[in-house]
């Protein structure tokens, strides 16, 4: 999948409140070939994304004032052109690199339904990043995380530190708890870290925080039923995706 390219866009297509802009730029990527061309007119992008022909046509001007797309002449055929995947190249990039922040997703669901990764760590990595933005609005380090490399590091939880995903789910709902004031959820690993990559650290006894973590998150679930159910709701819901 190719991503909203962060490095090769504009602020003004990230200020956007219009995710139809964002949709845009995004169906552009993917459809582009190697060297950044669209072959489709603009009757086949306002359908396939379902605009309407002045708007496809606003944003599409829009891009081009952004200089994140140009009109081309192939064969004597007027394409569009994605000018990031030139870049990329000069810089001796791939497009495959290209970034995606999670600051800049609008919605989850909607972001979701377009991502072709791993929707469950997706879902579980923007759970954990929402939970501590929400926390810590002021934090602007938390702006710049990147989904794919939140994505990686679960990657690494479950396939390297063997980590279920029902146990990072039992961690989310646990910082649930902490981040809306529950009475008795100690909150000391919430404060304390602040990203997935944090649960792979280990103590002096080389001992994984997910693991600490885990045991606090385990004795409340043998204490409390309705905590308990809440993780196995969740649970569910995940592995539905």
């Amino acid at each position: 999948m190719i991503n909203l390219n962060i490095k090769y866009t504009t602020q003004n297509l990230l200020n956007k409140k219009d995710s139809d802009y964002y949709k845009m730029f995004i169906y552009l990527a993917v459809k582009s070939d190697k060297e950044g061309l669209i072959y489709g007119s603009r009757n086949t992008i306002s359908k396939e994304l379902k605009l309407s022909d002045s708007k496809c046509e606003r944003i599409l001007n829009f891009l081009k004032s952004e200089q994140l797309i140009e009109q081309v002449e192939r064969k004597k055929t007027r394409v569009l052109k994605v000018l990031y995947k030139e870049l990329s190249k000069k810089s001796g990039q791939k497009s495959e690199q290209v970034k995606t922040l999670f600051s800049s997703i609008k919605t989850l669901e909607e972001f979701r339904e377009n991502f072709e990764g791993n929707k469950q760590y997706l879902t579980i990595a923007y759970g954990f990043w929402k939970l501590w933005k929400l926390a810590n609005p002021k934090n602007i380090s938390l702006d710049k995380m990147e989904v794919n490399t939140w994505i990686d590091e679960i990657d690494k939880l479950v396939r390297i530190d063997k980590q279920s995903i029902e146990r990072l789910i039992s961690i989310y709902c646990y910082f649930k708890m902490v981040k809306e004031n529950k009475s008795g959820y100690r909150d000391f690993w919430f404060k304390t870290i602040k990203s997935v990559a944090a649960f792979r650290k280990k103590d002096k006894a080389q001992m994984l925080y997910v693991e600490k973590i885990m045991d606090e998150v385990n004795d409340k679930r043998e204490q409390d039923i309705q905590f308990m159910k809440m993780v196995e709701n969740a649970i569910t819901q995940i592995k539905q995706l």
